[in-house]
């Protein structure tokens, strides 16, 4: 059984002038993603310096597959620091939520680069290659939320134009059955 680890530490409700606003606040690493991102640029430092001693090494006349896949897995490990260290080091922002008489603004906010123990593989790989998501729902597509279970994970699928569009990927599943029922009640509150 897969353990859930939250990457949210806070969900707030607020609301202004007939607007419901719904943030969820990841969790920042604080100082330590400095300090690992320093790490991965030394790292990729070792690796662009083995990559010119391999480099070195070849001998273009007789080629030696080794050393050519040694070179070419060099200067990707070398690429994938220095992209590790720049998503440790972009800022951290909120997933928010605005409800509206006219429909639903979805805005992914970034998380964190997942690491460690706690977050599973596709977790990291998935937070590794994020790409910040701001949609817009209209009324009719508000009311097409549901909760879908998809490889022994519960997703937040809300549909826009006829494709299905994931909400909210990085936080628990109970966090997503919460956040559904919030949504639902809130978008029926603002449907009358």
């Amino acid at each position: 059984m897969q353990v859930e680890t939250s990457h949210v530490k806070d969900i707030k409700i607020e609301e202004y002038n007939d607007v419901a606003i719904l943030s969820i606040s990841y969790v920042n690493l604080g100082a330590t993603r400095y300090v690992l991102a320093l790490i991965f640029v030394l790292f990729s430092g070792v690796a662009l310096v083995n990559t010119f001693k391999i480099y070195q090494m070849l001998n273009f006349d007789a080629l030696d597959f080794g050393l050519f896949l040694g070179v070419i897995s060099t200067i990707t490990l070398f690429f994938v620091l220095l992209k590790m260290a720049h998503r440790l080091l972009t800022k951290v922002t909120d997933l928010t939520i605005k409800i509206t008489d006219n429909g639903l603004t979805y805005d992914s906010g970034i998380p964190p680069l997942f690491i460690g123990f706690g977050s599973g593989y596709f977790d990291f790989w998935k937070s590794f290659f994020f790409k910040r998501q701001h949609i817009e729902f209209d009324l009719s597509e508000m009311k097409a939320i549901y909760l879908e279970e998809k490889k022994s994970q519960i997703c937040l699928v809300m549909m826009e134009k006829g494709k299905e569009i994931e909400i909210a990927k990085y936080i628990t599943d109970q966090q997503k059955k919460d956040l559904y029922q919030l949504l639902k009640n809130t978008t029926n509150d603002f449907s009358k």
